[in-house]
């Protein structure tokens, strides 16, 4: 990891997230040794979140854009190591901006794979909130391939009933990232960013991929059990750090 000496300013827009769940053994056998799930209830979770991002580098007026595409999972450090705080882990974060998915790579060691990716927006006549379409297609040969196709439109303003916010707020309301090197190593990012804010969501999927290119054929639903939609977040990414190991 290249440790960057200075935090991003980033803009998150038109998130939609699909909450799968598996059970914590088989996301064990696809975890790095470094980390274990995360579980609520007897129950791990995948999900898959499409949006599009902005950031900003210090010194530098002129925004970053790009979409992005990942699969998350929500993990702590496995025994042995001194953190123990629940955080996220990417299996996958495919983008479309070549100099981005390399530099995260380098700075981060996510995993971010390069693809071919669409974002289009139209009005509803009916309720006027945006019909968002998404689609994209990994390009990158470092990964098994994997397409992903839907759309979805944001429902009115509307909270969730109390076992939906209860379950969305403990998949998202998580302030820190986990990688690992592939060598024993594993490291940590602090994200800083406001509550989300939620709205219900109807959403049609033509084609997800991303759970089977990544070993997870068997144990998912084709329907999320949670669906659920962010108009907009601002976040900050801090540099990483290694999670030392308990002596």
């Amino acid at each position: 990891m290249i440790r960057l000496p200075f935090s991003f300013q980033q803009h998150w827009e038109h998130l939609l997230f699909l909450h799968y769940p598996v059970s914590p053994e088989i996301l064990q056998s696809r975890l790095p040794a470094e980390l274990t799930p995360d579980i609520i209830d007897g129950q791990a979770w995948l999900s898959v979140v499409p949006f599009a991002l902005t950031y900003w580098l210090p010194g530098l007026p002129i925004p970053f854009r790009f979409l992005e595409l990942n699969l998350r999972t929500y993990v702590r450090p496995a025994p042995g190591f001194a953190e123990s705080a629940s955080g996220v882990y990417f299996f996958c974060l495919d983008a479309n901006d070549f100099l981005s998915v390399e530099a995260a790579r380098l700075s981060y060691h996510l995993n971010y794979q390069h693809a071919k990716m669409r974002m289009n927006q139209e009005r509803s006549d009916t309720l006027g909130a945006p019909v968002i379409q998404f689609h994209s297609q990994r390009t990158d040969h470092r990964a098994h391939p994997a397409r992903f196709s839907g759309q979805y439109r944001p429902r009115p303003p509307q909270g969730l009933n109390p076992e939906e916010s209860r379950l969305q707020h403990w998949l998202t309301e998580r302030y820190r990232l986990y990688t690992t090197d592939g060598h024993g190593g594993l490291f940590t990012a602090r994200i800083e960013h406001p509550p989300w804010q939620w709205q219900a969501v109807d959403y049609e999927i033509f084609t997800n991929e991303l759970p089977t290119a990544h070993g997870f054929s068997a144990p998912l639903s084709p329907i999320p059990a949670l669906a659920t939609y962010c108009p907009s977040l601002d976040v900050v990414a801090h540099p990483g750090n290694r999670v030392q190991r308990r002596v």
